[in-house]
């Protein structure tokens, strides 16, 4: 998670004001990018999600609706408009066999939530040679 943020505050900080491990009320944010320019861009949350066993729908499930409340708190707290971004970074070989179809079932889902929600997938073992623009890929 660490690495992630490294990444997206050093790649990000002409824009974007980064902050880590904020608690605001009852909701726990991984990352945040608070917008330098309000009228150019909103603010980026960003939950972390390690896949550490299987992949499953409910777990991700949870984790988007935990995201899009925490989004809609932090709207209505700072009055901000925020893009809400759930990166799941797995790391075994045997999720590239289910992952295209697991990736498409999430996708469907995020659509149903009452925000847009974006969702990325990373191989953990390919974290440093990812690009800060793929983990917030529109």
């Amino acid at each position: 998670e660490n690495r992630i943020y490294l990444q997206l505050s050093e790649f990000y900080k002409a824009s974007f004001t980064p902050s880590q491990n904020v608690k605001i009320g009852e909701y726990n944010y991984d990352v945040i990018l608070k917008s330098k320019d309000t009228l150019k861009n909103s603010d980026r949350i960003v939950e972390i999600k390690f896949l550490k066993t299987k992949l499953t729908l409910d777990v991700i499930k949870d984790a988007a609706t935990q995201l899009i409340l925490a989004s809609k708190h932090y709207d209505n707290s700072f009055k901000r408009r925020t893009m809400p971004f759930l990166i799941i970074i797995y790391s075994d070989n045997e999720f590239d066999l289910a992952l295209k179809d697991f990736k498409i079932k999430v996708e469907e889902y995020a659509k149903t939530l009452s925000k847009p929600l974006r969702v990325n997938f990373i191989d953990r073992k390919k974290i440093d040679e990812t690009r800060p623009t793929d983990y917030l890929k529109v």
